[in-house]
């Protein structure tokens, strides 16, 4: 949910009970990317970091990431490193809930930033800058 605001975040990460570190920052403004599995272009944040991720296949070190704009931040692409190398992770398909109810469907449709504090102001999707307060 992070994803699109200027600010870097830290994460903890929970994995089979077990605690990792993610630290991220969006890098730019939003640009479109190209998606199969949403059938074209979509507007994305992309964003770097580091992590300790640990597990049979868990992550350490730098990662990329882009997710699309919407509300629910859809993760589109990861580039990872795992024991083995690097692997790069797409998404291969997207159903919204069924059972949403239309209020909520027609929330998911809007790619308005949402705020997730006082100290971070989001990178708008429509214009490629970061909305100035009132």
């Amino acid at each position: 949910m992070a994803a699109g605001y200027a600010e870097p975040y830290a994460l903890n990460v929970f994995i089979e009970n077990e605690q990792a570190d993610l630290d991220a920052a969006t890098k730019e403004p939003a640009k479109p990317r190209g998606v199969p599995a949403l059938e074209g272009d979509v507007m994305a944040w992309f964003s770097e970091g580091t992590t300790n991720i640990k597990g049979p296949f868990g992550f350490s070190g730098g990662f990329k990431s882009w997710f699309n704009t919407a509300p629910e931040r859809v993760p589109l692409e990861a580039w990872v490193k795992i024991f083995v190398g690097n692997v790069k992770i797409k998404l291969q398909s997207y159903q919204r809930n069924p059972y949403s109810s239309s209020e909520s469907t027609s929330r998911k449709t809007s790619s308005e930033p949402i705020s997730l504090d006082n100290d971070s102001e989001p990178i708008s999707p429509d214009t490629n800058t970061t909305p100035t307060s009132p």
